[in-house]
């Protein structure tokens, strides 16, 4: 005799038998639909179109601008290169016919563009020059000189400053042997 499983998983077992009937209910519904689709279709007809061997000449009573528009199109834009050419004519300064030397040509400096990184770069330099010169000047005013570290010798000179800790080390001392 086969063991007998809890109520949990015997419900989870009904459950996924019924969506597995579902699935399997509705997988045939649409195979049977696209059979019957398949069976109602008729064959393709091409659509047959006649066509007129007989070309008219005369106007069959539309109306095209077309020839119009490009012919005024035309017009404006022969007028419009005109009108260019003359302007140009006008404010165009004629290429002069003098030629610049060899020495003009191979000079070094460029005289033809403004150029004014040099000087905005000579300028920078200088200024930061000035300022470490400065941040120099303010660390020697400002700088602590290092300290040298001091050996564990006692000094019998008094320094100057106020040590507490011999006073604290000596009432420490003086409970402890109190208990």
């Amino acid at each position: 005799m086969a063991a007998r499983r809890s109520r949990k998983t015997r419900r989870t077992a009904r459950k996924t038998r019924k969506t597995a009937r579902k699935t399997r209910k509705t997988a045939r519904k649409t195979r049977r639909k696209i059979l019957k689709k398949a069976k109602k279709r008729p064959a393709k007809r091409k659509r047959s179109t006649q066509s007129s061997n007989v070309k008219h000449n005369t106007d069959i009573g539309t109306l095209s601008l077309t020839p119009h528009f490009n012919a005024k199109r035309r017009a404006q834009q022969d007028e419009l290169k005109k009108y260019e050419q003359k302007y140009l004519a006008r404010y165009k300064q004629p290429k002069s016919g003098i030629s610049k030397s060899k020495s003009w040509k191979q000079s070094e400096v460029n005289l033809g563009k403004l150029s004014l990184t040099p000087h905005f770069n000579a300028k920078r330099k200088a200024q930061q020059d000035e300022i470490k010169k400065y941040e120099q000047k303010y660390l020697a005013r400002y700088k602590e000189p290092k300290s040298v570290k001091s050996s564990n010798v006692k000094h019998d000179t008094d320094i100057g400053t106020l040590s507490l800790t011999p006073h604290f080390n000596a009432k420490r001392r003086a409970s402890n042997h109190l208990m």
